[in-house]
């Protein structure tokens, strides 16, 4: 588990450096970002009783209107669950 602001910061900051490092590569040079997501998988360790720890999904977005949240989520729900979408490997699974 994560034990910080600081560590989980670095983490998102790290993968969404890699995102923009790669950007350029599919969309080449003139493309801009409109809205976007972020989309958490949040865990919580057992409790002192020993039951099984649990998971949680949390969101934020940087376009406050519902509509274009629901969009966003949609169209990277089809995109993921399409065959010839291959999405970035993550190396890190925690």
């Amino acid at each position: 588990m994560l034990s910080g602001r600081n560590e989980i910061e670095a983490r998102i900051s790290a993968f969404v450096d890699g995102w923009l490092d790669n950007a350029t590569e599919v969309w080449g040079d003139d493309f801009a970002i409109g809205a976007f997501a972020l989309i958490f998988e949040v865990k919580f360790p057992p409790d002192e009783e020993g039951s099984l720890g649990s998971t949680d999904i949390s969101w934020t977005c940087s376009d406050a209107r519902e509509w274009v949240q629901a969009g966003l989520f949609r169209r990277a729900l089809v995109k993921a669950e399409a065959s010839e979408y291959e999405p970035p490997s993550d190396e890190e699974d925690s």
